[in-house]
């Protein structure tokens, strides 16, 4: 018979595994029934036959993060709804995350089709500014997608306006 004994830890040196399996049944996958926290986690497998035992694997790593990234739209972004004279929109972003993200930035038009859109990465603040925009609704929508699949974002809708209102001098 083969056995299969599965060790999970959070240190690589594997002093004191959170999880310790044996498993008498030829698998490809292992599921846990057992919770474990956010964070960096190493796991290795040897195989148990009846006469002896073999060395471990390599050590292997994978991570747990169920936590969405947190986006703040700080100074000089403008509020949302805002009603603007001048043909420009300033986005500064921050981003709180603790493994390797991705932000994106677009500004899309009244009808919703992408006008601009910037992107980086692992960048915790990142700043745009969108100059020689025509009069309209704007939507800024501001991503963040870390390395875990986790995505959160925020919207803004900004109006430019540089027109300026026509006199009326025909009153009554």
């Amino acid at each position: 018979t083969i056995t299969y004994r599965i060790q999970i830890d959070n240190e690589s040196s594997f002093a004191d595994p959170i999880i310790i399996d044996n498993l008498s049944v030829p698998t490809h996958n292992y599921i846990t029934n057992q919770t474990l926290a956010e964070g960096a986690y190493f796991w290795r497998v040897a195989t148990i036959t009846s006469d002896t035992n073999s060395s471990f694997s390599s050590n292997r790593s994978f991570l747990v993060d169920t936590i969405f990234p947190n986006i703040s739209l700080i100074n000089p972004t403008q509020v949302n709804f805002s009603n603007l004279s001048q043909s420009f929109i300033f986005v500064n972003t921050s981003v709180v995350e603790v493994n390797g993200f991705n932000v994106t930035i677009n500004l899309l038009n009244i009808s919703g089709s992408v006008v601009r859109t910037n992107s980086t990465k692992n960048n915790t603040a990142f700043f745009s500014n969108y100059t020689g925009l025509t009069d309209g609704n704007y939507t800024i929508n501001i991503s963040v997608n870390d390395s875990s699949g986790n995505l959160n974002y925020t919207e803004r809708l900004i109006i430019l306006d540089t027109t300026a209102p026509q006199n009326v001098s025909n009153i009554g």
